[in-house]
């Protein structure tokens, strides 16, 4: 096996089993396939296997199991990227992981802030759809999150579900897709340490000036054009991960 497709099958392994833990198909405290049981599988030398086990350890998504044998699911806290939510959306018909939900504050038609009219490409003065709600834990019945989706207002004539408090269970990439035509083929987010202000920290039951990681998503349909722009707040201690791979085209 060359060294392309031995990085190329080793990125397969993890993405299969990171997907899985995010997605829950497996939870905290579940044993993962054994090295053995993994190369077996996917057809790999077992240092393959090693490697991919090794990056769900080193990125907190795994541990190795007390008995030394293998690694378990870690018992994590995790926040989805865009990414996560539009391909669990599309995998599942569900974009937030089971442990979790979301409750509609609001859904209405408000002037778009400035920044907002730049992230959507607006006139100013224009109108847009706002979609406000905060993400709850099960397991700890509180909030985790919060978060506001900005649309187009001529959206509404084909998706008008995005002006209803209800739950749009499959998200609202996939909803759009659906009712619009408008599909979600790429996305960019920025992510920053910062401060609660008042009105972040009364949703999610702290203080204001406690720290939190604050989220800018822009979700682009084939045209290059924003489908949704995202903003969101989460508490500290919520990891977000991502992963890569460099052209190895242009290794020297």
């Amino acid at each position: 096996m060359n060294s392309e497709s031995t990085h190329r099958t080793h990125d397969q392994v993890y993405n299969h089993l990171r997907n899985q833990i995010v997605d829950e198909v497996v939870t905290a405290g579940e044993q993962l396939p054994s090295v053995q049981v993994l190369a077996d599988a996917w057809d790999v030398q077992e240092s393959v296997a090693s490697s991919a086990l090794a990056a769900l350890v080193r990125e907190g998504f795994a541990l190795e199991a007390p008995s030394g044998a293998g690694a378990v699911v870690a018992n994590f806290s995790t926040q989805h990227t865009a990414h996560d939510h539009v391909r669990s959306s599309r995998m599942s018909g569900r974009i937030y992981p089971v442990g979790e939900y979301a409750r509609i504050l609001e859904a209405d038609k408000v002037p778009a802030p400035t920044h907002v009219v730049l992230a959507l490409g607006l006139d100013a003065g224009a109108d847009v759809i706002r979609r406000q709600r905060v993400t709850m834990s099960r397991s700890l019945d509180a909030p985790v999150s919060t978060s506001t989706s900005w649309f187009h207002v001529t959206v509404a004539e084909t998706s008008p579900a995005l002006l209803s408090t209800e739950r749009i269970p499959e998200g609202t990439p996939a909803y759009l897709e659906r009712t619009s035509g408008r599909r979600v083929v790429s996305g960019r987010e920025q992510i920053a340490a910062d401060r609660a202000g008042q009105f972040d920290g009364d949703l999610l039951g702290v203080e204001a000036d406690a720290p939190v990681k604050r989220t800018r998503t822009w979700l682009f349909d084939a045209k290059g054009d924003v489908v949704e722009f995202g903003e969101s707040v989460s508490l500290d201690g919520r990891w977000s991960t991502s992963s890569f791979t460099v052209d190895r085209g242009q290794e020297g």
